[in-house]
């Protein structure tokens, strides 16, 4: 229990000495027989603190 938290403490004080985690907006509008089809997606492009993270995706 207390190696846990100890674990989770250092990794917050670690997070705060990191950079951002950098991220890419991507946006596609198809137009097919009239009908207008939209898609987004978010992509991680660094990791910066959230090498500690351990739910690696959004």
């Amino acid at each position: 229990m207390r190696e846990k938290i100890y674990d989770l403490v250092a990794k917050s004080v670690l997070r705060l000495a990191f950079p951002k985690a950098e991220y890419e907006d991507t946006e596609i509008e198809v137009t097919a027989n009239g009908e207008i089809f939209k898609s987004k997606k978010t992509i991680q492009i660094k990791d910066g603190w959230r090498v500690f993270d351990e739910r690696k995706s959004l």
